[in-house]
Parts: C-alpha cells; structure tokens; sequence
C-alpha cells in the first residue's frame, strides 16, 4: 500500500513538472530557440563603433567634395537600423554577454600617402569593411535591421573610398 502512495505521487509530481515546463516554453520568445539564448556580443560591438565613427566624422572641417557628408549621413542611418537591430534582440529574448571577442582591426596602420588630416575619414572607411564583415557573420536577421544596416554601411563605405580619391 506504502509503494502504491509513492508511485502516485511520483506520478503525480512528473504531471507537475511536465505541465510547467510545457507552460514555460510554449511562453518563449520565437526568436529564441529552445537550446539557450543567444550571445549578440558583435551586434553591440558594431553599434558603438559606428556610433564612435559618427562623432569622429562630425568633427572633421574638410567636405571631401560633399562624400564626408553623404557617408556621415549613411552612418547615421546604419547606426539606427542597429539600434532598433540591439532593441529588436532585446525584445525577443536574445542576451547581451560579453564572448571576449573582438572583430580584427584591419587599420594597424595607415596606407602610404594618406594625410594625418585624412585618417577619420580613412579609418572610418577601414572600419566599415570590417563591420559589415562581421555583421555578415551573423546569422540571425534582428528582424530586418542587420541586413538594412549592411546596405548603409555598404554606401558609406563607397562614399568614403570616394572622398579619399
């Protein structure tokens, strides 16, 4: 009688678990897949350079023939799609950590010829390369943003190659 009193409430305590457990993922975010959440560590890294490389260029006096201004523009806008990029994860479950990873710096030094006046501009166009290669490492889309954000780094880059022509 004893073991039949365990087995049911055995039972009944593996119907509980199962039950809850069933509620808790069924409430999941969908962008979230069951294995854990998601590490957005280039996301964030990618969001604060750009962001950086705006203030940088907003200082230089030089128009570079109005392409300073275009890319300055293009920046801008790729650093909105990113934040609504950073916003949209946030939203759907995905968790900021840091992977101690940092995206190569492929500006170790600067091109025979370029003037210590042109190097926010040069640096920024280095950068560029470097960002969108490694938002094209990710695979998840932030709902539309990354890949709109892509396109505007893709201009600036042009605009920047251009005004160091």
């Amino acid at each position: 009688m004893h073991l039949r009193s365990i087995a049911a409430a055995a039972t009944i305590a593996a119907a509980a678990i199962l039950g809850f457990t069933t509620a808790a993922h069924a409430q999941q975010p969908a962008y979230r897949p069951a294995g854990g959440y998601h590490q957005i560590h280039d996301l964030r890294w990618v969001t604060g350079h750009v962001g950086t490389a705006v203030l940088t260029l907003q200082k230089e006096t030089r128009e570079y023939g109005g392409h300073r201004a275009a890319a300055l523009e293009y920046l801008r806008n790729a650093h909105s799609e990113l934040r609504a990029a950073e916003e949209f994860a946030g939203a759907n479950g995905y968790q900021y950590g840091d992977l101690g990873y940092y995206p190569p710096n492929n500006t170790s030094g600067f091109r025979a010829g370029v003037q210590a006046n042109d190097r926010a501009v040069y640096n920024a166009q280095q950068h560029a390369q470097t960002w969108i290669a490694t938002l094209q490492r990710e695979s998840r889309d932030f709902g539309g943003h990354k890949e709109n954000a892509i396109g505007w780094l893709q201009r600036a880059e042009t605009e920047l190659t251009l005004a160091l022509r």
